[in-house]
């Protein structure tokens, strides 16, 4: 799994658009159809192709217990949260998106990239980034 950032997230960070300690992040899941683009796709209806199916909800879920810290021995922003699952789900997706949810527009943050599709059948999808729960991104 990869993770990247969209170009207008690095810029919305500078402009205050985005405020970790206070803000509701969600993460939606996407198809193989979706094809991310970090320098053109800046807000949530930029998305295309979310996934569907019992268990899942359009937008996604909310992350919980987000932290966000810059990390000096690794030279990368750490963002950490609870592992999200989606439980009794028949899903399929490739990719999934973090965005916005608390600022109009919802803006996008990044999204993690698979390598292939992962499915669930009556059962829970979840995402596990890492072990822990931790996204590392270089800066």
């Amino acid at each position: 799994m990869t993770a990247q950032l969209y170009g207008e997230f690095i810029e919305a960070v500078f402009k205050k658009t985005h405020d970790f300690s206070s803000d509701t992040f969600y993460v939606m899941l996407c198809t193989s159809s979706y094809t991310p683009n970090k320098d053109t796709h800046a807000l949530k209806t930029d998305v295309t192709n979310e996934a569907s199916g019992p268990g899942y909800t359009a937008g996604g879920k909310a992350l919980t217990s987000l932290t966000c810290a810059y990390n000096p021995s690794t030279h990368k922003l750490e963002i950490d949260c609870s592992n999200v699952q989606w439980t009794t789900s028949t899903i399929t997706a490739h990719y999934a998106v973090i965005y916005n949810y608390s600022v109009v527009n919802n803006p996008l943050v990044g999204y993690f990239d698979f390598g292939e599709d992962k499915s669930s059948s009556n059962d829970t999808f979840g995402l596990n980034i890492n072990a822990d729960g931790l996204i590392s991104v270089p800066v």
